[in-house]
């Protein structure tokens, strides 16, 4: 059984939302683009506006990670590579770590200059 078909006795209305606060936004966005959808019942919804402005953003933000091949490495040390890619307004930095505890702490002390090595 599938995330969809697990919500198959919700209305179209609970599905997506459950959907979007789940995380499964592609699984949302199917489902609002579907011919069986009243998508009248969903365009109500502030989390159906922010889907729609952020897929986008976020299919290209999953582009760019599948294509690393295109990215060039700066920095390789202590189990963390450092990546960047582009130039000018479109400039990006990755990284690539196995951290040993939740990533949300990491990041809170991970600066840019950090990332990069000084010149």
């Amino acid at each position: 059984m599938n995330y969809e078909e697990s919500f198959s006795t919700l209305s179209v209305r609970e599905q997506f939302l459950h959907m979007f606060y789940d995380d499964y936004l592609s699984e949302a966005l199917d489902l609002y683009q579907s011919p069986a959808t009243d998508r009248e019942l969903l365009d109500e919804l502030p989390e159906t506006q922010l889907l729609l402005q952020d897929m986008p953003f976020a299919d290209r933000c999953l582009g760019l990670l599948d294509e690393m091949s295109s990215w060039k490495k700066v920095r390789d040390e202590a189990g963390i590579a450092t990546f960047c890619h582009g130039s000018g307004d479109s400039f990006m930095i990755g990284v690539t770590a196995i951290l040993p505890q939740p990533v949300f702490p990491v990041l809170a002390l991970c600066a840019e200059v950090d990332l990069l090595p000084t010149l």
